[in-house]
């Protein structure tokens, strides 16, 4: 009943913010969103005795007195080892993603009982045209990013999980917006444009019917497009992995793969290839913010953060510094 109203009427559709409207016929199911079950994804769980076995051998909590430990970063995991990442001895390596620790609050005790330490850390990967790559990265070097004013990976919650990079639809929302993005902060303060490609999006869902339970997988990264084509991918069977034509794994999000909620994670050597054949270089930049969690005392504390650059020398050995900011 749907398709046959749409092809035979036209809708109302707003083409700017003073309320201005046009009658067009509709695009697809898309566009109102009628669509209430994604066919194209495999209903799966993460693997929950797995869950954080990455995050346990990167940092543990001390049990030091909270004020002492929000004092300082020293126990901060290393950058590098948040991002590269061995798996069936391939070398992977992390473009867009979250690390979340959270003291455990003891055996017996209720959650936000006592009060914990959490330490998040948000890790967000850049790509630049040679030329621009020393500007941009001298502008940024010591900036704070808290504020997340930086660009981020793009979501969407109207497409298909496997409608990306070929439907009509994924053609319609591509064509609101450009992988990429302008740095505005650069723009304002040295009166040129800068941008930078965000190298991975996000698949999301709220539809009800995808969920079949609460571990469901109902949101996970995304190559962009211009690496989803340069680097010749192929869906398999899965969500979120992505082969070559020899059906080797090129990328993956680690939810899926690692049953672990990390981000995502492409071959290394294939994405430096991709670089080198594109004169393109990468930077990434870390957020990170203690806090301790205890709704009635919270204000008491302080809630330093960190925020840090990293880019990648002529041996593609990663290497950056971080700086402290107050809470």
């Amino acid at each position: 009943m749907a398709a046959q109203v749409a092809d035979s009427t036209k809708m109302e559709v707003y083409v700017d913010d003073c309320g201005n409207k046009i009658e067009t016929y509709c695009p697809g199911s898309y566009k109102p969103n009628l669509r209430n079950i994604d066919p194209t994804t495999a209903l799966a769980k993460a693997n929950s005795e797995n869950q954080k076995k990455i995050h346990s051998q990167l940092f543990e909590f001390s049990s030091i007195p909270h004020n002492k430990w929000l004092s300082n970063f020293d126990d901060f995991p290393s950058f590098n080892k948040m991002v590269e990442l061995k798996h069936d001895n391939k070398d992977y390596i992390l473009l867009n993603g979250w690390y979340t620790w959270t003291e455990d609050k003891g055996l017996g005790i209720e959650q936000y009982q006592n009060s914990q330490k959490r330490l998040w850390t948000q890790i967000n990967c850049y790509i630049t045209e040679d030329k621009l790559y020393n500007k941009i990265t001298n502008f940024l070097k010591n900036k704070d990013y808290f504020g997340r004013w930086l660009p981020e990976p793009k979501y969407n919650y109207n497409l298909f999980n496997k409608e990306y990079y070929w439907s009509d639809a994924y053609r319609f929302y591509m064509n609101s917006g450009n992988e990429w993005k302008e740095i505005e902060e650069y723009k304002m303060s040295e009166g040129e444009s800068a941008a930078v490609l965000v190298p991975t999006v996000r698949y999301v869902t709220e539809r009800k019917g995808d969920f079949a339970n609460n571990d469901y997988l109902f949101s996970w990264y995304k190559p962009c497009n211009h690496l989803f084509e340069s680097l010749k991918m192929r869906y398999g069977k899965e969500n979120s992995i992505l082969y070559n034509s020899r059906g080797e794994i090129i990328c993956f999000d680690s939810k899926e793969l690692l049953g672990e909620d990390i981000g995502f994670f492409i071959d290394k050597e294939m994405f430096f290839e991709f670089l080198e054949k594109n004169n393109y270089k990468v930077f990434w930049t870390v957020l990170a913010e203690k806090t301790i969690i205890d709704w009635a005392i919270r204000s008491s504390y302080k809630q330093p953060h960190i925020s840090g650059l990293f880019t990648v020398d002529k041996n593609k050995k990663i290497t950056g510094n971080i700086n402290n900011f107050n809470g």
